[in-house]
Protein backbone atom coordinates (compact mmCIF):
# COMPACT_ATOMS: atom_id res chain seq x y z
CA UNK A 1 0.00 0.00 0.00
CA UNK A 2 2.71 2.63 1.32
CA UNK A 3 5.08 1.91 -2.02
CA UNK A 4 2.04 2.73 -4.54
CA UNK A 5 0.82 5.89 -2.86
CA UNK A 6 4.23 7.18 -2.56
CA UNK A 7 5.14 6.09 -6.51
CA UNK A 8 2.12 7.83 -7.14
CA UNK A 9 3.14 10.98 -4.79
CA UNK A 10 6.50 11.02 -6.30
CA UNK A 11 5.49 11.22 -9.77
CA UNK A 12 3.66 14.15 -9.19
CA UNK A 13 6.01 16.21 -7.06
CA UNK A 14 9.21 16.35 -8.45
CA UNK A 15 10.80 19.00 -5.21
CA UNK A 16 11.31 15.25 -2.99
CA UNK A 17 15.04 15.65 -2.37
CA UNK A 18 16.53 12.16 -1.46
CA UNK A 19 13.85 10.05 -3.10
CA UNK A 20 15.09 7.08 -1.38
CA UNK A 21 15.00 8.23 2.10
CA UNK A 22 11.70 10.15 1.23
CA UNK A 23 10.18 7.28 -0.14
CA UNK A 24 11.63 5.03 2.81
CA UNK A 25 10.01 7.74 5.40
CA UNK A 26 6.65 7.82 3.41
CA UNK A 27 5.96 4.26 3.26
CA UNK A 28 6.58 3.97 6.93
CA UNK A 29 4.52 7.01 8.17
CA UNK A 30 1.89 5.50 6.14
CA UNK A 31 1.94 1.73 7.50
CA UNK A 32 1.94 3.56 10.50
CA UNK A 33 -1.43 5.18 9.97
CA UNK A 34 -3.04 1.66 8.76
CA UNK A 35 -1.80 0.19 11.37
CA UNK A 36 -3.30 2.86 14.29
CA UNK A 37 -6.66 2.77 12.57
CA UNK A 38 -6.86 -0.44 12.74
CA UNK A 39 -8.36 -0.16 16.41
CA UNK A 40 -11.04 2.34 14.76
CA UNK A 41 -14.03 1.20 12.96
CA UNK A 42 -13.71 3.40 9.32
CA UNK A 43 -17.31 1.57 8.28
CA UNK A 44 -19.04 5.15 8.84
CA UNK A 45 -15.94 7.15 8.93
CA UNK A 46 -15.85 10.80 7.49
CA UNK A 47 -12.68 12.36 6.18
CA UNK A 48 -11.97 15.97 5.74
CA UNK A 49 -15.32 17.08 7.98
CA UNK A 50 -15.64 20.64 7.26
CA UNK A 51 -17.29 22.90 10.31
CA UNK A 52 -18.16 26.60 10.24
CA UNK A 53 -20.18 27.73 13.30
CA UNK A 54 -19.81 30.53 16.23
CA UNK A 55 -18.11 30.69 19.14
CA UNK A 56 -19.49 33.36 21.17
CA UNK A 57 -20.52 35.10 18.38
CA UNK A 58 -16.79 34.84 16.81
CA UNK A 59 -16.53 32.24 13.86
CA UNK A 60 -14.50 29.37 13.46
CA UNK A 61 -13.97 26.96 10.49
CA UNK A 62 -11.68 23.87 9.99
CA UNK A 63 -11.88 20.62 7.97
CA UNK A 64 -11.77 18.00 10.65
CA UNK A 65 -8.96 15.04 9.30
CA UNK A 66 -11.11 12.31 10.16
CA UNK A 67 -14.20 11.45 12.57
CA UNK A 68 -14.71 8.31 13.17
CA UNK A 69 -16.08 5.47 16.03
CA UNK A 70 -13.73 3.09 18.24
CA UNK A 71 -14.46 -0.29 19.18
CA UNK A 72 -17.16 0.69 21.70
CA UNK A 73 -18.69 3.15 19.25
CA UNK A 74 -17.61 6.15 20.85
CA UNK A 75 -17.25 9.07 18.56
CA UNK A 76 -13.30 10.24 18.06
CA UNK A 77 -12.09 13.01 15.95
CA UNK A 78 -8.55 12.25 14.64
CA UNK A 79 -6.27 14.93 13.11
CA UNK A 80 -3.27 13.68 10.98
CA UNK A 81 0.17 15.32 11.16
CA UNK A 82 3.08 14.94 9.10
CA UNK A 83 5.83 17.22 11.27
CA UNK A 84 9.26 16.59 11.69
CA UNK A 85 9.10 16.66 15.34
CA UNK A 86 5.91 16.04 17.80
CA UNK A 87 4.32 19.32 19.29
CA UNK A 88 1.35 18.42 21.02
CA UNK A 89 1.14 16.98 25.15
CA UNK A 90 -1.56 14.78 25.91
CA UNK A 91 -4.47 16.70 27.82
CA UNK A 92 -2.81 19.80 27.04
CA UNK A 93 -5.35 22.61 26.12
CA UNK A 94 -2.29 24.91 24.93
CA UNK A 95 -0.87 22.76 22.15
CA UNK A 96 -4.36 21.31 21.57
CA UNK A 97 -6.22 23.80 21.46
CA UNK A 98 -7.33 23.77 17.31
CA UNK A 99 -8.62 20.16 17.98
CA UNK A 100 -10.51 20.83 20.87
CA UNK A 101 -12.09 23.98 19.12
CA UNK A 102 -12.88 21.26 16.24
CA UNK A 103 -14.74 18.92 18.93
CA UNK A 104 -16.78 21.80 20.05
CA UNK A 105 -17.59 22.50 16.10
CA UNK A 106 -18.11 19.06 15.33
CA UNK A 107 -20.84 18.71 18.45
CA UNK A 108 -22.87 22.25 17.62
CA UNK A 109 -23.56 21.56 14.30
CA UNK A 110 -24.58 17.17 14.85
CA UNK A 111 -25.16 16.89 18.28
CA UNK A 112 -23.15 14.23 18.42
CA UNK A 113 -20.26 14.90 21.64
CA UNK A 114 -16.88 13.10 21.14
CA UNK A 115 -15.34 11.21 23.70
CA UNK A 116 -11.81 11.68 22.54
CA UNK A 117 -9.67 14.08 19.96
CA UNK A 118 -6.33 12.18 18.55
CA UNK A 119 -3.02 14.20 17.02
CA UNK A 120 -1.71 10.91 15.09
CA UNK A 121 2.08 11.54 14.28
CA UNK A 122 2.51 8.91 11.55
CA UNK A 123 6.22 9.34 10.94
CA UNK A 124 6.52 8.71 14.67
CA UNK A 125 3.68 5.88 15.00
CA UNK A 126 2.85 8.21 18.02
CA UNK A 127 -0.96 9.35 19.04
CA UNK A 128 -1.14 11.86 21.23
CA UNK A 129 -4.71 12.29 23.12
CA UNK A 130 -6.97 14.88 24.39
CA UNK A 131 -9.74 13.08 26.69
CA UNK A 132 -13.19 14.35 26.82
CA UNK A 133 -12.38 17.46 24.43
CA UNK A 134 -15.91 18.69 24.77
CA UNK A 135 -16.57 18.86 28.94
CA UNK A 136 -18.00 22.13 30.03
CA UNK A 137 -15.04 23.22 31.45
CA UNK A 138 -13.57 22.88 27.93
CA UNK A 139 -16.09 24.58 26.36
CA UNK A 140 -16.40 27.33 29.02
CA UNK A 141 -12.76 28.26 28.13
CA UNK A 142 -13.22 28.53 24.51
CA UNK A 143 -16.29 30.51 25.09
CA UNK A 144 -14.46 32.83 27.43
CA UNK A 145 -11.25 33.24 25.01
CA UNK A 146 -13.69 33.68 22.28
CA UNK A 147 -15.24 36.38 23.97
CA UNK A 148 -12.01 37.99 25.00
CA UNK A 149 -10.79 37.78 21.13
CA UNK A 150 -13.77 39.16 19.79
CA UNK A 151 -13.84 42.12 22.28
CA UNK A 152 -9.99 42.64 21.25
CA UNK A 153 -11.15 42.79 17.46
CA UNK A 154 -13.97 45.34 18.27
CA UNK A 155 -11.64 47.61 20.23
CA UNK A 156 -8.95 46.96 17.83
CA UNK A 157 -6.43 45.44 20.18
CA UNK A 158 -5.82 42.34 18.91
CA UNK A 159 -2.18 41.24 18.76
CA UNK A 160 -2.00 41.66 14.88
CA UNK A 161 2.07 41.05 14.00
CA UNK A 162 4.27 43.65 12.79
CA UNK A 163 5.64 42.87 8.66
CA UNK A 164 9.18 41.09 8.68
CA UNK A 165 9.87 41.40 5.13
CA UNK A 166 8.60 42.89 1.73
CA UNK A 167 8.14 39.57 0.05
CA UNK A 168 5.91 37.51 2.74
CA UNK A 169 3.85 40.32 3.93
CA UNK A 170 0.91 38.95 5.65
CA UNK A 171 1.26 35.42 4.08
CA UNK A 172 1.80 33.81 7.32
CA UNK A 173 -0.62 36.11 9.88
CA UNK A 174 -2.98 34.16 11.54
CA UNK A 175 -5.08 36.98 11.43
CA UNK A 176 -4.87 38.29 7.73
CA UNK A 177 -8.37 37.34 6.85
CA UNK A 178 -9.94 40.19 9.23
CA UNK A 179 -6.70 42.73 9.45
CA UNK A 180 -6.94 45.90 7.43
CA UNK A 181 -3.03 46.22 7.33
CA UNK A 182 -2.08 46.93 3.63
CA UNK A 183 1.33 47.42 2.22
CA UNK A 184 1.78 51.20 0.79
CA UNK A 185 3.14 52.07 -2.92
CA UNK A 186 6.73 51.56 -2.57
CA UNK A 187 8.34 53.75 -0.29
CA UNK A 188 5.52 54.08 1.86
CA UNK A 189 4.56 52.60 5.87
CA UNK A 190 1.67 50.41 6.70
CA UNK A 191 -1.33 51.92 7.01
CA UNK A 192 -2.43 51.34 10.57
CA UNK A 193 -5.60 54.12 10.19
CA UNK A 194 -8.28 51.49 11.31
CA UNK A 195 -6.00 50.73 14.12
Amino acid sequence: LGTDLYDSYALLDRSIGDKDLSKKEMINAINNAYSFLKDFDLTNAIAEKYCLNDINGLYFSGSIDLVTLDKEGNTVIIDYKTGSHIEHIDNDMDTCIQGVIYSYLYEKETNIKPIKLIFYYAKFAKAIVFDNPNSDDNKQYLEEKASLFLTSIKNKTFPAREFLDEEGICKYCHYKKICKKEKKPKGGNVNHDWW
